[in-house]
């Protein structure tokens, strides 16, 4: 088996998403990314007003599958308080 040629680091650009694996290139090199990861909308989003506890553990905690909560931070202090000045 021959090795594949050796292909310079250029970081993964995926809008609106940071990751230490996408831009440390020691990392890149150490793993292949599925290009699955790179699809959009592959987690399923469901309103916070839509999800109920016994949807959650079914739906999500018992088969170990990830769901974002749109709007589950809405009422948080935070939210109003972090703005960049905030944090700068």
């Amino acid at each position: 088996a021959t090795k594949p040629p050796f292909r310079r680091h250029v970081p993964i650009r995926v809008r609106g998403v940071y990751s230490d694996a996408l831009y440390r290139s020691f990392l890149c090199r150490s793993f292949a990314i599925h290009p699955s990861w790179l699809a959009a909308q592959t987690v399923p989003s469901v309103p916070i007003g839509e999800m109920t506890t016994g949807r959650f553990l079914s739906e999500f905690e018992r088969a170990n599958r990830p769901v974002l909560l749109r709007g589950a931070s809405a009422g948080w202090p935070a939210v109003a308080r972090w703005t960049p000045s905030y944090l700068r």
